[in-house]
């Protein structure tokens, strides 16, 4: 990693919601502070992805995205695009004095 980068780390809105059997994710930038490192970290809601097919089929699977959907204030699933508006905008030089934060990108869900 060069100096003055930035680290974007993947984590869940499980962080502060307490579900059981799941880690926790954390991140420091202490340590990287002298090389002018940045590290945030992105929480992703329920976001509308290829995995859901894995888990569920047909009327079952439709279901399953509407029950996620219900429970985001939006009535929708989030689309991939719109977590990588979030990691562009940590990536880039207008988020250069952002660090050490954990971006919800969640519709509010981790919060209600």
């Amino acid at each position: 990693m060069n100096d003055g980068g930035t680290i974007i780390l993947n984590a869940s809105f499980a962080t502060i919601k307490g579900f059981p059997g799941i880690s926790v994710y954390s991140a420091t930038t202490n340590e990287l502070r002298e090389r002018r490192i940045r590290v945030n970290a992105i929480s992703p809601g329920h976001i509308d992805t290829p995995i859901f097919e894995s888990w569920q089929q047909g009327d079952a699977l439709v279901k399953m995205k509407a029950d996620l959907a219900e429970s985001v204030p939006l009535g929708r699933m989030g689309d991939p695009d719109e977590i990588a508006k979030a990691v562009s905008f940590l990536a880039s030089d207008q988020a250069s004095y952002v660090s050490g934060i954990e971006l919800f990108v969640d519709d509010g869900v981790a919060q209600i």
